[in-house]
């Protein structure tokens, strides 16, 4: 095999074995959707008794905030900011929607077992819960996290987002399953999606089970080369 021949074929090898590993490396937990924590923080109580009423003042309440995904994604976990403060011994609930009180995606109640708490400050923590693999298709979506009964109070952190959509909304009554109205807010509350980014379409092959595939179209071509040398040499 000449100089000539040798180098289209190495390139082509090397081109095909980075571009499957290439497919291979993208694989993995990526951040699918953030609000990011700023320094100038706001408390939503969600939901809340009448004897703790909203910061709006009224009673109940529920708190929705939307999120965005560009891609067709697989939801695995979501963290959020609340106030140290929650006693959380009833877990929260987690749900996730179209739109508010809309066709609910998703719906989990995670028990204090199954939130991992980790303290931020002298007032505030971060809570992260695993979500099962929830698959959506790129667009807006509304999330919810609130407390299973309105005797416990569950707390949201966030604040205005000069870059963000500030889409917060609470809804309010005395039963916040069954809403007499909501207040718009002009916030964020902070929380981030984990999980997996998938453009569609991929398949990628994983770099093991390749190798065999590339080792056989090298004996070919090494075949085809040896044959043309073979009927130069006789010629």
């Amino acid at each position: 095999m000449n100089c000539k021949m040798r180098a289209p074929v190495v390139g082509m090898m090397v081109g095909c074995m980075l571009a499957a590993f290439c497919s291979w490396a993208k694989a993995g937990t990526v951040t699918l959707f953030e609000n990011p924590l700023s320094a100038t923080q706001e408390a939503w109580c969600d939901p809340c008794s009448v004897s703790q009423p909203s910061p709006l003042g009224s009673a109940g309440g529920r708190v929705w905030d939307s999120f965005s995904l560009t891609g067709n994604s697989t939801l695995q976990s979501l963290r959020w900011f609340g106030l140290r403060s929650d006693a959380l011994t009833l877990g929260v609930n987690v749900e996730i929607a179209d739109a508010p009180y809309g066709s609910p995606i998703f719906f989990q109640s995670y028990d204090l077992s199954a939130i991992t708490r980790v303290v931020t400050n002298m007032n505030s923590e971060r809570r992260m819960v695993s979500l099962p693999d929830i698959v959506l298709s790129a667009g807006t979506y509304w999330l919810t996290i609130y407390g299973p009964s309105i005797t416990e109070r569950h707390t949201w952190f966030g604040a205005v987002e000069p870059t963000g959509d500030n889409s917060l909304l609470q809804y309010f009554g005395p039963d916040p399953d069954h809403p007499v109205g909501f207040n718009p807010r002009f916030e964020d509350a902070r929380f981030r999606i984990d999980g997996e980014l998938k453009p569609v379409p991929l398949h990628p092959v994983p770099l093991a089970a390749a190798l065999p595939l590339y080792g056989t179209g090298l004996g070919v071509l090494a075949l085809l080369a040896w044959r043309r040398k073979r009927r130069a040499a006789v010629t």
